[in-house]
């Protein structure tokens, strides 16, 4: 849910109630999908995206940090709130660099067996 107020500047965010939780234990790099994908990149666009990635799970789940953000739970209507913010904060060739980032997490997602391919292309989906 996205939401805003006369009150607040012209930023979106998830909603506090609807931010997804943390994850407590932190799973190995090998399982974990944000890790996968920033390993398969190379070295150069590294920080470049570890950076979006941190920001994507600071509008979802207030905290921002990619470690502890639990992607595999991301559906549809966050993704659209996330890119919906983005939208807001940045110039879209940044907003678009963000999305891609969760783009490539998603895939690893699924691809590591923790997301089912109708949640990932819902997911993904650009509306």
């Amino acid at each position: 849910m996205i939401t805003t107020t006369e009150n607040e500047p012209s930023q979106t965010l998830v909603a506090s109630q609807d931010r997804l939780p943390v994850v407590e234990q932190p799973m190995g790099s090998d399982q974990h999908p944000a890790a996968v994908y920033l390993a398969r990149l190379g070295k150069g666009s590294r920080r470049t995206m570890r950076t979006a990635l941190n920001t994507v799970a600071e509008i979802a789940t207030g905290t921002p940090d990619a470690t502890v953000m639990p992607w595999s739970q991301l559906r549809y209507q966050h993704t659209a709130a996330i890119r919906a913010t983005l939208a807001e904060r940045y110039a879209p060739s940044t907003a678009n660099k963000h999305l891609a980032a969760l783009r490539g997490v998603l895939r690893e997602a699924w691809r590591l067996g923790q997301l089912d391919g109708d949640d990932y292309h819902r997911a993904v989906d650009r509306g």
